[in-house]
């Protein structure tokens, strides 16, 4: 199926008489509120990759994410020159990983378990993560279990947060043991 001329068709209606109008309009109304349908059902998609860029771009300083059709994802500098993935540092490769991720498995009840993502990211970036992560599945069934060390990427979620202890040690058989001195 050939692609549909819009230029064509515009040029055909504005030639049309009065007469016929209410016949294109007849004719082209199934095929726009069609239209009209699809892009609706797309407007999910696109919000939800206009807050993954939005996201990304700010933990990035000197270059930034954009996303066409077209191209695809594309880093680029500043200055609007494309950068390979290969020369972001294992920090920037991390979050891009992690980010993506998260919003592939937005539509099924998905859980996350990642271990120390603290790991390659500076103090500003683990303030900033849990924060990207929970933007980037608003709405949706995905969950996270965090293993950190990092006190940054913990402080603000503290009402979130569950210590596991190990205690084996001090029960065995239903009664506490005598700890060693």
């Amino acid at each position: 199926m050939s692609p549909l001329n819009i230029q064509k068709l515009i040029s055909a209606v504005q030639k049309s008489n009065e007469a016929t109008l209410p016949i294109i309009g007849h004719v082209l109304k199934p095929y726009l509120d069609s239209l009209s349908a699809r892009l609706d059902a797309l407007q999910d998609t696109q919000d939800l990759l206009t807050v993954f860029v939005s996201t990304i771009n700010k933990f990035f300083n000197d270059k930034y994410v954009e996303l066409e059709v077209r191209t695809g994802l594309q880093i680029k500098t500043k200055d609007g020159r494309e950068i390979p993935s290969e020369s972001l540092s294992s920090g920037e490769k991390q979050l891009l990983l992690l980010l993506c991720n998260t919003i592939t498995a937005r539509d099924k009840a998905t859980i996350f378990i990642i271990d120390e993502p603290e790991i390659s990211l500076n103090i500003k970036w683990q303030r900033q993560l849990i924060r990207a992560l929970l933007d980037c599945t608003k709405g949706s069934p995905v969950q996270f279990i965090i293993a950190t060390h990092s006190i940054e990427l913990l402080a603000q979620y503290k009402s979130n947060v569950v210590k596991l202890e190990d205690r084996s040690n001090e029960i065995s058989n239903g009664r506490r043991k005598a700890t060693q001195t």
